[in-house]
């Protein structure tokens, strides 16, 4: 069901467009996931692929110097996004995360070490949509 719906997307897709290479490099990591076993990938595996797909293009647009290649992978990420169910749609921004470190009275200088901090604030995230590295970067940025 979700690889059709990926294929149909690609078939309305504008030849050459960002959208149809995003697609179809989604449609072969799905593929490359299938076993003889089974004919279709579970919706929640196809889910990670994608999450795995947006933040790897997240990775690459920190580390990019060219405006250009930004511009494309952040369009990427929100064709990506679009194909994500409502409740997984977007990762908490750093700001985000920032708050809730505040709301929940956690002062990241009172641990031992950064990692202990880190550890204790994913505990406590887990089942939110946060990435580890955001998480690391904001307590980082606390304990200085």
């Amino acid at each position: 069901m979700f690889q059709e719906k990926i294929q149909a997307r690609i078939k309305d897709a504008e030849h050459g467009s960002v959208e149809k290479s995003v697609l179809k490099v989604l449609l072969s990591e799905i593929q490359n996931k299938i076993t003889k076993d089974i004919e279709e990938l579970p919706e929640k595996d196809c889910v990670e692929i994608i999450k795995k797909m947006i933040k790897d293009n997240k990775l690459v647009m920190k580390h990019s110097t060219k405006q250009k290649d930004i511009d494309v992978l952040d369009e990427e990420n929100l064709i990506l996004e679009s194909l994500l169910p409502e409740d997984n749609v977007k990762y908490w921004s750093q700001q985000d995360i920032k708050n809730w470190v505040c709301d929940e009275n956690i002062d990241p200088k009172s641990f031992k070490n950064a990692g202990q901090a880190i550890s204790f604030c994913m505990a406590k995230l887990k089942g939110m949509s946060v990435q580890g590295s955001d998480v690391k970067e904001v307590i980082e940025e606390l304990r200085k």
